[in-house]
């Protein structure tokens, strides 16, 4: 059995990742907190394709300021960054300071079921024009497979 403790930083039943990342900001930048920063081991970050969105720039000062604290207490944490789409996943193991006997990437050959990709690119420069034509294509795709195969659309 692992002597492992947990603790839940918010109070709210409702998952709000921007929230979590903000607390969880605040209590690095705290001094007071430090006991709290010093007790984490593993800090798992889920979605971290999601760096370039509104949180990206709470996250990567938390990610600097923990390597901080790592490179000055002389502590061991381990990040676990979790991403579906990550293309660049070598830079960002690289900014978290993984060591590549840590770095662990699974492409499609672990999948249990293969994975088929389509890729459609729209030059249409009108924004709104752009938006119809998308919403038409995913339409259309989400109806050729329906009922036949399973469907998970990314936009861009």
């Amino acid at each position: 059995m692992l002597a492992i403790c947990v603790i839940l930083l918010r109070y709210y039943n409702q998952i709000d990742h921007n929230n979590s990342v903000k607390k969880w900001d605040i209590i690095t930048r705290k001094g007071d907190e430090r006991i709290y920063t010093q007790l984490v081991r593993l800090i798992i970050i889920d979605e971290i394709h999601l760096l370039h969105d509104d949180r990206g720039p709470i996250l990567e000062a938390i990610i600097a300021r923990t390597n901080r604290l790592i490179k000055t207490t002389r502590s061991h944490v381990r990040f676990v960054g979790l991403s579906a789409t990550l293309p660049n996943y070598e830079d960002i193991a690289e900014f978290l300071n993984v060591n590549s006997i840590g770095l662990f990437y699974f492409d499609n050959s672990y999948r249990p079921v293969p994975l088929e990709q389509e890729y459609i690119g729209i030059t249409e420069k009108k924004a709104i024009k752009r938006f119809h034509i998308m919403n038409d294509l995913v339409y259309e795709k989400v109806m050729e497979h329906a009922g036949k195969n399973q469907v998970r659309t990314f936009i861009s």
